[in-house]
């Protein structure tokens, strides 16, 4: 679901307060948390709360899309279409 909110431009906080890495979001961005004090946890709160989505999607260090795509965006038929008339056009 957070995955889902980042492609939708929400803005997301995501913790992990377990000592397993399996739950840990792939992207080590700034809006992750490993097992915070609750102080740490309030802070970065309020400091993602406090930026306008333009500034918070532009400190990350990769494009959200390279977690999932938006999907208004982007129409699957349409991509699948593309390739196989490619492919058709080359025999």
């Amino acid at each position: 679901m957070l995955r889902e909110a980042l492609s939708l431009g929400k803005k997301i906080m995501v913790c992990n307060f377990s000592p397993t890495k399996i739950f840990d979001f792939p992207l080590k961005e700034f809006f992750f948390l490993k097992n915070p004090s609750y102080q740490d946890f309030e802070k970065k709160l309020k400091i993602i709360l406090s930026l306008s989505e333009k500034k918070y999607f532009d400190s990350f260090k990769k494009k959200t899309n390279y977690m999932i795509e938006d999907s208004n965006k982007i129409d699957a038929n349409d991509e699948v279409n593309k390739f196989v008339d490619n492919i058709l056009k080359k025999v």
